[in-house]
Parts: C-alpha cells; sequence; structure tokens
C-alpha cells in the first residue's frame, strides 16, 4: 500500500528552529516573568485595610507582624499579619471559609467574612485613592 494514497498519513516534512523562532520564544518567556514579577509581589509600603460595612474601621502596614480582633455583625473576626500576609485565623461565623481561605500576599487578593460584613485587602503604597476598576466605573 502507498503511503502517498493515504489520507489518514499525511506527510509532513519538520522543520528545524530558526534564528527568528528563539526570539519569538525568548521575549514570550520574558513576558511571563515580568507578568510574576508584576503581579506576585506588593511593596514594601503595602497596607492592610479592614472593612466593616465599606467603611474601613483599621489599616495596618503588612511589614510589620501582629493579630488584631475585629468586631463584626456576628462576634469577633481574628486577623494575623505574618510574614508579609495576612489572614483570618479565627471567626464566629458558621461555615468558616475566611479562614480556610488561607492567607493573601499579594496587592489584588481580599479576604470576605460575608456574615461578618468584613472585607480585609491589600493596598499598595504606590495606588492612589482615584484608582478605577472596570467594573467601578
Amino acid at each position: 500500500m502507498n503511503n502517498r494514497n493515504n489520507y489518514f498519513i499525511p506527510e509532513y516534512q519538520i522543520k528545524r528552529f530558526q534564528w527568528g523562532d528563539g526570539i519569538i520564544i525568548a521575549f514570550i518567556l520574558t513576558a511571563i516573568v515580568l507578568s510574576f514579577k508584576l503581579f506576585s509581589t506588593v511593596g514594601s509600603s503595602s497596607t492592610v485595610l479592614i472593612y466593616r460595612d465599606n467603611t474601613v474601621i483599621a489599616q495596618y502596614p503588612l511589614s510589620e507582624d501582629r493579630e488584631i480582633s475585629v468586631n463584626g455583625k456576628l462576634g469577633n473576626v481574628e486577623v494575623s499579619i505574618k510574614n508579609r500576609s495576612v489572614g483570618v485565623t479565627k471567626s464566629t461565623c458558621d461555615h468558616q471559609i475566611c479562614v480556610r481561605c488561607g492567607a493573601i500576599t499579594n496587592k489584588y487578593g481580599q479576604i470576605v467574612c460575608a456574615p461578618n460584613h468584613i472585607l480585609i485587602c491589600i493596598r499598595s503604597g504606590k495606588s492612589n485613592q482615584t484608582d478605577i476598576d472596570a467594573i467601578a466605573r
């Protein structure tokens, strides 16, 4: 049986990489590394903001380790700032989703305890209060 007449096995020739292919691969790898650097770390002047019912009730620097107790709607919420990350260690809500979600380290992460009406987020010192995201506009 002749392979040229077989429609299920096409005859492809394998081409070798050329110098342009290497430049494209290097550009893509550089973009990936820079995007991780951009989104994974926060600045040295980052602060932890704790909201209750859309009002900032506490603001602490992320660089200082501390334990905080915040009064929520159902009771106290224990917040821990440690090793440049923030997380909820104890809460009075039923499902404990805020405790199980772990700690956040980047400025786009949030911890929400909906039954207690508590929101915890990290704000970079470089961003302004006038920043508008796509949803708020």
